[in-house]
């Protein structure tokens, strides 16, 4: 293999490990429970249903329980196994970084020089072609928004026809 061949190879596992690694972060931090819109749609009409039967039935089991009511276990088993392949990947980052530790700096320069051989393009025409692109994602948003309203309203009108 060539040094370029290894250089981008070691970029490329960089580039996984640090992307497993914020994708562990980012499922260990999100909610663990999943909600579906049918049990929430279920949920709501239960507890509409049920809220006076609810009030009444927490008051009689808090007054019966008195102050020693277990708490909900929660199972963190998810979010430990997510944090421990976290730590690995973040232990065989730093494990690279120590190995190939005179290379990094000599990269880092190299993507400096890089960028200083970027030829950019003139404010004016930077300016109009930013425009253009905000005009286009506005345009695209209010037309799929307008879309999703319609279909939502028309889907909601065809099964009220048909009931």
């Amino acid at each position: 293999m060539t040094a370029n061949c290894k250089r981008n190879a070691l970029a490329a596992l960089l580039l996984v490990l640090c992307l497993l690694l914020s994708f562990s972060i980012v499922s260990v931090s999100a909610d663990d429970e999943a909600t579906d819109p049918e049990e929430v749609t279920e949920a709501v009409a239960d507890t509409e249903a049920d809220t006076d039967a609810a009030t009444t039935a927490e008051t009689t089991a808090e007054t019966s329980a008195g102050t020693n009511a277990e708490p909900e276990k929660v199972d963190h088993t998810k979010g430990i196994i997510n944090l421990c392949v976290g730590a690995v990947i973040l232990i065989a980052l730093i494990v690279l970084a120590i190995i190939f530790r005179k290379k990094i700096p000599v990269w880092f320069r190299n993507v400096k020089s890089e960028c200083g051989k970027i030829v950019w393009c003139p404010a004016g025409k930077l300016k109009k072609n930013t425009i253009v692109v905000v005009v286009i994602i506005l345009a695209i948003t209010v037309l799929i928004g307008i879309l999703d309203f319609a279909f939502s309203k028309g889907l909601l009108l065809l099964s009220d026809l048909f009931h």
